[in-house]
């Protein structure tokens, strides 16, 4: 299937060249010290003091020094893996379009969301995931200010999302965005499930098996019809 061979095929080229590209050595140690500190503990459960001992820094005042404060160690972290991930993207659209798959749904939500599995730590779980799921479950809602996706670094994420919405045409732009949301914390738990699974010794399916059953559950609940009560509640 095109979607298991081409799309991903060199992603793990990809990765590590963004991760040579993207940050200085010292600042990178920072944001995957941070990071990893962060979906253990919580953004709030870490002091910056900690990151900078994380990341083998002398200086306690390193963090300060490069990122200014927690958010914009935060705003570092997304920045990073968002580049990361756009890189990977980049080479999954220009392979899906080289397919004719502009308007295969599942074709773009692997793309939307197979990146994902490719940030992995040397242990080979996956931090983002935790430490995003975290950041959109407990911090967003409670105020943390959202950091944004710069368009510069994040344009194959903006097309492929549009072409998404684009498929998805018969529902509110917004119930689409939330659906969307919604998807994308289903397929970070299912690897955040499989890490706990892994680091436990506990029998699970193979990782790649529960991807696809995800990616099966998404494709089913993404375009369901509009429930009638929202249908309803707009038309008055």
């Amino acid at each position: 299937m095109v979607v298991k061979s081409t799309l991903r095929a060199g992603l793990k080229k990809d990765r590590a060249t963004a991760d040579v590209e993207l940050a200085t050595p010292s600042k990178a140690r920072l944001i995957l010290a941070a990071e990893q500190l962060f979906a253990e503990r919580g953004i709030e459960g870490v002091s910056l003091r900690e990151v900078a001992s994380a990341a083998g820094q002398a200086n306690n005042a390193a963090v300060h020094y490069h990122f200014k404060s927690r958010q914009g160690l935060v705003a570092a972290i997304f920045a990073y893996r968002v580049a990361q991930m756009d890189r990977i993207r980049s080479e999954m659209l220009r392979r899906l379009v080289a397919a004719g798959q502009e308007r295969d749904l599942r074709a773009l939500l692997c793309v939307l969301l197979l990146p994902h599995v490719e940030l992995v730590d040397e242990g080979g779980t996956h931090p983002h995931a935790r430490f995003l799921g975290q950041y959109v479950t407990r911090y967003r809602p409670a105020g943390m200010p959202h950091v944004e996706a710069d368009s510069s670094s994040a344009e194959s994420l903006m097309k492929v999302t549009h072409l998404i919405y684009d498929r998805l045409g018969f529902l509110p732009r917004e119930l689409a965005r939330k659906r969307l949301e919604l998807i994308t914390l289903l397929f970070l738990n299912m690897l955040v499930r499989y890490d706990a699974g892994m680091i436990a010794e506990s029998p699970q399916p193979p990782l790649q098996e529960q991807i696809d059953d995800t990616l099966e559950m998404a494709l089913g609940a993404l375009p369901a019809p509009q429930p009638a009560k929202l249908s309803g509640a707009r038309g008055r």
